[in-house]
This record gives C-alpha cells, sequence and structure tokens, in this order.
C-alpha cells in the first residue's frame, strides 16, 4: 500500500507521519511524491506505524535517492 494511501484510509497527516518517524513533514512529503526514498531505518519505522500495510517493497522504484532525516539536498532544489 502506498503511504499516502494509508494516511488517507487512516486519517493520519503528513505532520503526524513525521513524528512518529522522527523526520521533517518536508521529508515525508518528498517520501510520498517519489523524491526521495526512505531510508533502512525509516521504512522499518513506517512499517510498525501502519502495522504492516505500508512495506519497504512499496517504495521500490519510487525515485530518487534514500534519506532519512534530510530534505531535498540544495543541489537539487529549484531556485
Amino acid at each position: 500500500m502506498r503511504l499516502d494511501q494509508w494516511m488517507r484510509e487512516n486519517d493520519r497527516s503528513g505532520a503526524y507521519v513525521a513524528r512518529q518517524a522522527g523526520v521533517t513533514r518536508m521529508t515525508v512529503n518528498g517520501w510520498i511524491h517519489g523524491r526521495f526514498r526512505p531510508s533502512a531505518a525509516n521504512l522499518a519505522a513506517l512499517e510498525v506505524l501502519t502495522g504492516g500495510e505500508v512495506r519497504a517493497s512499496d517504495f521500490i522504484g519510487t525515485g530518487g535517492p534514500s534519506t532519512g532525516r534530510q530534505a531535498i539536498p540544495d543541489s537539487n532544489r529549484q531556485g
């Protein structure tokens, strides 16, 4: 299941997921929109948070580098 789908079905905000995963809302937004992938630790946290409904395999092919707490590197930002 996609993270954004889980969030809608469970009435959870990006802020809630960010707090639970220990990242920023911008990072969660990046995961949802495929700008980058969660780190291995964040994937494990998302799996626990969602009761296994969102799995690491749900992020395969989402593009972007793997990331933990960081947002988009400055070199990738559009100015």
